[in-house]
């Protein structure tokens, strides 16, 4: 299975593909399915049970949560096979909360300049996974910094396209060599999947503070 496991839509405030956008842009590129991690919201969920149904394309139903600590911050876990909403707290709320509900919990590019996560030491004591490749990691060292620490603190790894618009999606994957959904969450608690992609256009790096000012009016 091929899954673009990092993908954004309109209901996330700084992105502006709508699920069915998404949807057929996924199928297009050929990709078995997505994960579905809007930032702190689960809005768009009840919008791809329906797309599943009708195309057959596999969703994960995921978060992108903000974790905020001594008032400030830390940066953001992503959480996949959610069953509810996770609210943005400390990274033990944040990923027990997610392990409650059978989830798996992956740190979201760790090293990127403008977001990296500023927790990272001594991070592998809570989540599943890091995540090794992101599309829109403004250097490619960081991305690898990422590969090299899940291998370091043997944690499984993810691969996204973090698409805040819909052409970025599949720019980064990951891949298992199972059939299921159920399957491919034990491959990533197994340490048993692989990531590839490539880095997005900078031309899309615009799209987020477009959005935000969008979601203004």
């Amino acid at each position: 299975m091929k899954i673009d496991m990092h993908v954004h839509t309109c209901y996330s405030f700084d992105a502006i593909s709508t699920p069915k956008d998404i949807v057929k842009t996924a199928l297009k590129k050929k990709l078995d399915g997505i994960a579905v991690t809007d930032h702190n919201t689960i809005k768009a969920w009840k919008d791809f049970r329906e797309l599943s149904k009708k195309t057959g394309i596999k969703i994960i139903f995921g978060e992108e949560i903000k974790i905020i600590e001594n008032g400030g911050e830390r940066g953001e876990v992503l959480g996949f096979f959610l069953n509810e909403f996770v609210a943005p707290g400390s990274l033990e709320e944040v990923t027990e909360n997610i392990k409650s509900q059978a989830g798996v919990s992956v740190v979201a590019h760790p090293f990127n300049t403008l977001n990296k996560f500023k927790r990272i030491n001594g991070v592998e004591r809570f989540v599943n996974g890091i995540e090794g490749f992101n599309s829109r990691v403004f250097s490619s060292e960081n991305n690898k910094k990422a590969m090299e620490f899940a291998k370091k603190t043997n944690l499984s790894v993810t691969g996204g396209s973090d698409a805040h618009i819909r052409f970025q999606i599949g720019n980064g994957v990951t891949c298992a060599d199972v059939s299921g959904l159920e399957d491919f969450r034990k491959a990533l608690l197994k340490r048993k999947t692989k990531v590839y992609g490539k880095k997005s256009s900078a031309l899309w790096y615009i799209v987020p503070g477009f959005a935000k000012i969008k979601n203004l009016f």
